[in-house]
């Protein structure tokens, strides 16, 4: 076989496998853009389902609690209950933890501090939930125990401190909480002092609710003038 001849066979291969690896290619890319146009729509239907689950429960959530403001039904109120106990199961982001919180001091309004307080306690200690929701469920228990004397007071002011000490925007009120339950005892110099302290220190921080400066303002003025004496 002549050199020509060998050149001309040689080329005809490099151009039919270059012919063959376009085509296998051009299949694989094809290939590629169908699998990439599927997951669009999935990703597009997941996200239609999650808005769409979304809506629904924030339906249900709004309706429940218009209901728990508005009814003097016992039997309307069971059912929101009861839906808003439906939600902290299956709703979506944040709807669940306001349901639980919502159904939590509803539970607490009739009556059943037990079951409001397991609620809440579950998602104080639910680390999936964001540390600010968290550390509103601390806060709403701790003030329910407060005003039911369902809680020890010592039970009840190691929690307001562990809150304030951990600061975030619930510091202010967990210190104000310190406040009231002092405000409710028998403070002995010592106690009564440190609470004026702190009662000032509320009262004169501009970063503070001007409500709870105006609450702290005036226990100051009354721990002054020698409370529980």
């Amino acid at each position: 076989m002549s050199e020509e001849l060998l050149k001309q066979v040689r080329s005809e291969m490099r151009a039919e496998t270059a012919l063959a690896m376009a085509r296998r290619h051009a299949a694989l890319c094809i290939s590629v853009l169908l699998l990439a146009l599927v997951g669009l729509g999935v990703w597009q239907w997941h996200r239609h389902a999650l808005k769409r689950d979304a809506a629904q429960a924030s339906a249900i959530f709004y309706a429940a609690s218009l209901t728990l403001l508005e009814s003097d039904s016992d039997q309307d109120v069971k059912k929101a209950i009861a839906d808003l106990a439906a939600l902290t199961k299956k709703a979506p982001g944040q709807i669940r933890y306001d349901a639980a919180i919502q159904m939590a001091k509803a539970q607490i309004q009739q009556g059943d501090f037990k079951a409001g307080s397991a609620t809440l306690q579950q998602l104080a200690d639910n680390t999936s939930a964001p540390a600010i929701i968290r550390a509103y469920a601390r806060y709403v228990r701790l003030n329910a125990a407060s005003a039911m004397h369902a809680l020890p007071e010592t039970e009840i002011r190691a929690g307001y401190e562990a809150l304030a000490r951990d600061g975030g925007p619930w510091k202010p009120y967990a210190e104000e909480g310190l406040l009231s339950t002092d405000m409710a005892s028998h403070l002995d110099e010592k106690r009564r002092l440190e609470a004026r302290h702190l009662a000032r220190a509320l009262a004169g921080n501009p970063e503070v609710p001007n409500s709870i400066r105006q609450r702290a303002a005036t226990m100051s003025t009354i721990l002054k003038a020698g409370f529980n004496d």
